[in-house]
Parts: structure tokens; C-alpha cells; sequence
């Protein structure tokens, strides 16, 4: 008798721990599961963080002049594609700024070389001295009037800081600052006024002030980067270079 209830106490005991060694392997089994499941995760979320868009400086530098879309001065949008083939001078301007003559040389330039691919983007901007009041329209009007302009104006836009037009944004990525012609009489004036808030500012690439301007040849190729201080008639020679290497290399 006695043996028969050994004999059943054992079964009794196999059986239970052959269900407890089920239940663990079930633990395991699922915990596995689970680890695999977190670490597919992470690898997915890895995979998505990898397939986003680079972060914007990253796209700037590695734009072309091509890529900008801007507005014209009556709200256009005007693809700069469209200037593909054709020796591109950029500047940002103001109407009411000790810089405002150059508007003449530009023009003189624009219409030396315009026959030959030249185009000169106008770029109005506020931001340095409040020079540039007004509506798109009024600035306009006033380039027509005082200036007989005839190189396209666009629409006023920021070219420093968080609201910085993406174009501008790409300019000074491609060239820091140039440094004020030490020749010019206002090189003194400008840097007294722009250290007064900014001690370091020759070692930051943003626009210091209006009438800095931006060289491309007809590839859409950066050439140079010039301050205010430099002049229209002090580019003409640049210009003229430009445009006669690109047509030597088209065989014009």
C-alpha cells in the first residue's frame, strides 16, 4: 500500500514539475519574443531616422543657384532656372543708404554686359539702418524714377537671421565675410558701427550690410563674394573676365 502512494506521490511530482518546466520555457519563450520585438523596434526607428531629410544647412550646402525659387518684386515666382546660362551678379540693395549710388554703376555695368549673358538680381532688405522702407511697389517705383533701372528687382526679403530668405541663406554658406576695401572712406564708418555690437564680426559669414554682392559665371559656378565696399566699376573688369573665359570655353 504503502508503495502504491510512493509510487503516485511521484507521478504526482514528475508531472508537476515537468508543467512548471513548460511554464518557464513559455516564460523564456515570450520574453525573448518581447526582447525581439523592442529590438526590431529600435532598429526600424534607427532605419526611419536614417531615411530623414538632412537637416537644412546641410541641403544649403549642397545646393545649386538653380534649386531657389524667389518672388519678384510683384509676386511672381520666379524659378532661377531661368537664369541658367547667363553670368548672374547678386546683390541686396536699399533706396535710402550712403551705398544707394551704386545703383548707377549697376546699371552702367548691366547694360555694358547684358548683350553679353549678364543679369543682375536685386534683392531689397530693411534690415541694416531701416533703408529700405516701403512696399515692393514703392521701391520700384523709386529704382524707375531716380535710377532708370532696368535690371529685375525682386521682392524685399530678409538676408540675415532666422527669417533669412533660403537663397541668402545658401550665398553665405558659400563665402564668409570678404573684408571692406581698405581704400574706401566708408570702410572706417562701417566697421565702427558694426563692432560697436558685434566685436567679432569679421568672423561671422552673414551679409554686413546693403550692396554686398554675389558673382556666378554662366554654369551657375560661384566666383567671389564682394562687400559694399566694392564698387560696380571695380567689378567691370571681373565681369568682363568671367564672361570671356566662359564663351573661350564654349568656343565662342
Amino acid at each position: 500500500m504503502r508503495i502504491m502512494i510512493n509510487a503516485r506521490l511521484v507521478v504526482i511530482l514528475a508531472v508537476t514539475m515537468l508543467l512548471s518546466l513548460c511554464a518557464c520555457n513559455k516564460k523564456e519563450q515570450a520574453s525573448s519574443r518581447e526582447a525581439e520585438t523592442k529590438a526590431d523596434a529600435v532598429r526600424v526607428e534607427s532605419d526611419m531616422e536614417s531615411a530623414k531629410p538632412q537637416d537644412e544647412p546641410a541641403v544649403r550646402e549642397a545646393a545649386s543657384l538653380y534649386d531657389f525659387t524667389v518672388k519678384s518684386w510683384d509676386g511672381k515666382d520666379i524659378s532661377l532656372k531661368n537664369y541658367q546660362g547667363k553670368t548672374v551678379l547678386i546683390v541686396n540693395t536699399a533706396i535710402a543708404c550712403g551705398f544707394t549710388p551704386q545703383y548707377e554703376g549697376l546699371e552702367a555695368v548691366y547694360q555694358k554686359y547684358h548683350e553679353k549673358g549678364l543679369e543682375i538680381l536685386d534683392f531689397p532688405c530693411n534690415q541694416f539702418g531701416a533703408q529700405a522702407p516701403g512696399t515692393d511697389e514703392e521701391i520700384h517705383q523709386f529704382r524707375a524714377e531716380q535710377y532708370k533701372l532696368s535690371f529685375p528687382q525682386f521682392a524685399k526679403i530678409d538676408v540675415n537671421g532666422e527669417q533669412a530668405a533660403p537663397l541668402y541663406q545658401y550665398l553665405v554658406s558659400l563665402k564668409g565675410f570678404a573684408g571692406f576695401d581698405p581704400e574706401s572712406e566708408l570702410s572706417p564708418v562701417l566697421d565702427k558701427v558694426l563692432s560697436k555690437d558685434h566685436p567679432d564680426y569679421k568672423e561671422t559669414p552673414d551679409i554686413k550690410w546693403n550692396f554686398t554682392k554675389f558673382l556666378f559665371d554662366k554654369n551657375g559656378k560661384f566666383i567671389d563674394r564682394y562687400e559694399p565696399t566694392t564698387t560696380p566699376e571695380m567689378l567691370d573688369k571681373i565681369i568682363e573676365k568671367v564672361i570671356s573665359e566662359s564663351a573661350a570655353l564654349d568656343g565662342v
